[in-house]
């Protein structure tokens, strides 16, 4: 009678087991969680992240994922922001996560322009404050994804007009 309890003991300990990987990878799925690690500074809107490996994910579904949340890996409590993205389309897909950078000067610090999940053609461009998008889009000879005004707070953002800020001053 005991070995039966210890066989039932066991199958459901790997039956709970199962089904939490599969609820954590569902997770991982559901917030697109990606790991970057960034050999130098790299810029993002409205802050500066040092060298060191990051992680990206979405907040929740109710913001369509278009809210992405970038923190330290190495201390998941530093958060370094929450930025608002649009749809971003490429024709390839990549087998890897990937972070597009902005093209810049040698001794200026890049920035991200997009971040791309593995197996998608749809990413994710990041909206620069306008008086930052204007110095990336004149360091990068390209225009950057900006606000309207200068000054947009964060609950705004969801609402406010876009524009690309041209390397010309032009929008």
């Amino acid at each position: 009678m005991s070995l039966k309890k210890i066989w039932l003991t066991v199958c459901v300990a790997i039956g709970m087991a199962a089904v939490a990987q599969e609820a954590r990878a569902q997770s991982f799925v559901l917030d697109a969680r990606t790991y970057f690690t960034f050999s130098g500074p790299v810029e993002l809107p409205g802050v500066t992240l040092p060298a060191a490996s990051y992680v990206f994910r979405f907040v929740d579904e109710s913001t369509g994922r278009r809210v992405m949340e970038v923190r330290a890996k190495d201390k998941p409590r530093k958060v370094y922001g929450l930025f608002v993205t649009a749809m971003a389309e490429r024709r390839s897909v990549s087998d890897h996560a990937e972070v597009r950078l902005m093209e810049v000067p040698a001794g200026t610090t890049p920035a991200i322009r997009s971040w791309w999940y593995p197996g998608n053609s749809t990413g994710r461009e990041f909206i620069y404050p306008k008086d930052q998008a204007r110095r990336l889009a004149f360091a990068s000879r390209t225009k950057v994804l900006s606000t309207t005004g200068d000054n947009v707070s964060a609950s705004d953002l969801q609402t406010t007009p876009l524009t690309y800020a041209s390397p010309i001053a032009e929008e």
